[in-house]
């Protein structure tokens, strides 16, 4: 039996490792590290603009796929193996790692519209500029009683995914608004290498408040009570492929909640570039 191998590629804050090693024996015949071209950006953003607050830390999220195809051929052409033989790869990636990007998947970071604009490069793990974002959050969790905190350590941190979302909304409207969604560094790499937009449940469960027992995010709450949807149905006979999900409380789904559903949606169905129209109505 031929002996196949796998790829292991662990992007860290610095630069991406990727090592080689036999599928029988887990034996690495052959490893690479690749800085990234354009390191942390604590100073000044590729073009020069000025970064001014001090906790900062970013990147240019094109620079994992730039270190990708520089460092897989180097490993593959220093082991001798053939590209037919390798069965996987594995990725790792620092988290919480976030960045927005377009409806295409490119980064917000790449448009020569945003490139002077900070929120639209990757905010890295170590990015503490949105504390006060997470106090927002915390307070808001501790009033309408989600049951949230006690599983996450009884407070929410600057480093994780939704503070950092909500910072990018306070402080630069329009990259929120621009953006089609927002990924850590590690769903993006499996995104760009699989054209399919998943969720790491490790990352998100650790960083985005999923719930691996349930499969699921919160849904939004009002004073306490939840929002549930009951089921969802398609409206026959529309040009737009439209959608009726029924809720208790449809009168508290929000914007970005309807956002998250129409996404989901997307992701399904690989609806990727469709338009959809999302209705909430009372069951």
């Amino acid at each position: 039996m031929d002996k196949g191998y796998v790829l292991g590629c662990d992007f860290g804050t610095q630069s991406l490792r990727v090592v080689l090693a036999g599928l029988r024996d887990g034996e690495a015949v052959a490893e690479s590290v690749c800085e990234y071209p354009g390191g942390v950006l604590q100073e000044q953003l590729p073009y020069g603009t000025p970064l001014r607050e001090k906790a900062v830390a970013l990147q240019d999220a094109r620079d994992y796929l730039s270190a990708l195809e520089l460092c897989v051929p180097r490993v593959l052409a220093d082991s001798g193996v053939d590209r037919r033989r390798v069965r996987a790869i594995g990725l790792s990636a620092t988290s919480c790692t976030i960045f927005p990007i377009d409806g295409g998947g490119e980064p917000l970071s790449g448009d020569p519209r945003f490139r002077d604009r900070p929120h639209a490069y990757a905010k890295l793990w170590k990015c503490h500029t949105a504390e006060a974002d997470a106090a927002l959050i915390e307070e808001a969790m501790r009033a309408h009683g989600h049951g949230l905190l006690e599983r996450c350590g009884g407070a929410v941190s600057s480093e994780w995914f939704f503070p950092k979302i909500l910072e990018v909304l306070h402080k630069d409207s329009e990259i929120f608004e621009s953006a089609y969604t927002f990924v850590e560094a590690g769903d993006y790499v499996a995104y760009r290498l699989t054209g399919k937009l998943c969720r790491s449940s490790c990352m998100a469960s650790s960083k985005a408040f999923y719930n691996l027992d349930e499969e699921a995010y919160p849904p939004p709450a009002n004073k306490g009570k939840y929002i549930k949807i009951k089921y969802v149905t398609q409206l026959p006979n529309t040009q737009i492929p439209s959608f009726v999900f029924f809720a208790n409380l449809p009168q508290y789904v929000r914007e970005p909640y309807k956002r998250f559903l129409e996404n989901k949606m997307r992701e399904k169905w690989n609806m990727t570039g469709t338009p959809i129209n999302i209705y909430i109505r009372q069951k």
